[in-house]
């Protein structure tokens, strides 16, 4: 009987050691593969974990933020967020970047900074032979100015200023004579950057300055040219300071003191009526000085000179009726009515309803790059793109493969670029905490408490 007791006590113990031996292996076996499973998710098999794009360089409407492995294609998919909305404001790269206006470029920095520009469409005077005047206020550029008649996209003006050096100016006399249709997209490009220059503001408010100080950037006093313009043109004056296109770079962005446009106006095409109506009346004095006819009625002494016999004066009457020598005006007469030599103004309204002078700009025909805008018969693109209207209205050159994705959202990116691949969402690898987790922790805790049950039946 004491032989089968101890026989059991020691297949007990055995029992309990060897669960105790078996736990301890399961133990160092989780722990070994949690180590290898967060040794793999550190080297990702996509690679090295790119930096996000703040923004992307070829468009700066976007920010490429969190970017995740993609496991089926084994690429890295950023989450792109567009500037779709004035004052949106997005975290990338650990920095904030706001939108300041819907369709602009992501801004470095918190929101509120810039004023809102001025808008590109003007309305013109009718009837007005228009003046622009351009001066550069940075180092030595070319300007293309395009002027697009907002009714009739065709009517379109092209002036190139030549290279201009910094603080050196340029002038268009009679670029064109307004019609009736009035109002006219003006765009600036500064050869060799890649878009359109960003948009103009007004003058700051000492009515002096073009900059943006709110940005910290330099004010420049622009007075000596605006009178200089204004001795070239007539009223009234569009004065504009223009940001160029924009880099991506908040020190040279949004600052308006690139260059300024002063546009004014030639003299009235249109003659005033006061020098018309002054010679038509006045010259008529002909009418009231023609005594010629009075003193040859009047000197007729022919039936007064019959006298009688009892008055004698025979000597007398032919003596006074003569006052011909006196009524001889007819040298005052005709000299006066000659003040029709200096109401001939015909000088002034001949020489100006000459719109002739118009089409010699529109000569020149630009090709526009890849993204530009405005593109037309008169503005063709270059060659292997063609000119399609976004929804916007507008129109832009585009590569043919991408002019659906240009029409929807214009731009270089889209009207130039092969689009994303929209593949699908891929799904984040979930890894388990640091150390050991719940199950294990309770097998090791089971496996210790029979352990020691074991050992203590067995005392």
């Amino acid at each position: 009987m004491s032989k089968n007791i101890i026989n059991t006590n020691k297949i007990y113990t055995l029992l309990s050691v060897l669960f105790l031996f078996l736990s301890l292996i399961g133990s160092v076996f989780l722990v070994r593969q949690n180590q290898d499973l967060r040794e793999r998710a550190a080297t990702s098999p996509c690679g090295t974990k790119p930096a996000e794009k703040c923004p992307y360089p070829k468009d700066p409407k976007l920010l490429g933020v969190d970017p995740v492995c993609d496991l089926k294609t084994l690429t890295w998919d950023f989450n792109d967020q567009q500037c779709n909305q004035a004052g949106r404001i997005e975290t990338c790269n650990g920095e904030q970047w706001c939108c300041p206006a819907a369709g602009a470029k992501w801004q470095k920095g918190p929101c509120g900074e810039v004023r809102d520009k001025e808008s590109n469409t003007l309305t013109l005077q009718t009837g007005r032979k228009l003046r622009l005047y351009l001066v550069n206020l940075i180092t030595t550029n070319t300007y293309q100015i395009t002027l697009t008649n907002k009714t009739d996209p065709s009517e379109k003006i092209t002036l190139n200023t030549g290279p201009l050096a910094k603080n050196q100016d340029k002038i268009f006399l009679d670029v064109l004579t307004v019609g009736q249709n009035n109002q006219y997209d003006i765009s600036v490009q500064l050869i060799g950057e890649p878009g359109p220059a960003y948009g103009w503001k007004q003058l700051n408010t000492d009515g002096r300055t073009c900059g943006e100080a709110a940005n910290g950037n330099a004010l420049i006093d622009v007075t000596s040219y605006i009178n200089s313009a204004k001795q070239q043109s007539r009223e009234p004056h569009t004065i504009q300071c223009w940001g160029d296109y924009q880099l991506g770079d908040t020190t040279q962005d949004y600052d308006f003191n690139d260059f300024m446009i002063v546009i004014g106006y030639d003299q009235l095409s249109v003659p005033t009526s006061t020098p018309t109506s002054t010679p038509t009346s006045t010259p008529k004095p002909t009418a009231t000085i023609k005594p010629s006819s009075t003193p040859t009625s009047t000197p007729r002494p022919t039936n007064t000179p019959i006298p009688t016999a009892t008055i004698k004066p025979s000597g007398t009457p032919t003596s006074t009726p003569i006052p011909t020598a006196t009524i001889k005006p007819s040298s005052t007469p005709t000299s006066t009515p000659k003040p029709t030599v200096t109401f001939i103004p015909s000088s002034t309204p001949t020489n100006t309803p000459r719109p002739t002078a118009t089409p010699t700009y529109s000569a020149s025909i630009t090709y526009l790059t890849c993204g530009q805008s405005t593109c037309s018969s008169s503005s063709p693109c270059a060659s292997g793109l063609v000119c399609v209207k976004a929804n916007n209205g507008d129109f832009y050159c585009s590569k043919s493969d991408y002019q659906t994705y240009c029409q929807s959202n214009p731009g270089y990116q889209s009207c130039c670029t092969a689009p994303l691949a929209q593949g699908p969402s891929p799904t984040r690898i979930v890894l388990p905490s640091a150390g050991i987790d719940f199950p294990l922790k309770g097998m090791a805790i089971i496996g210790s408490i029979l352990s020691l049950l074991g050992i203590l039946i067995l005392l």
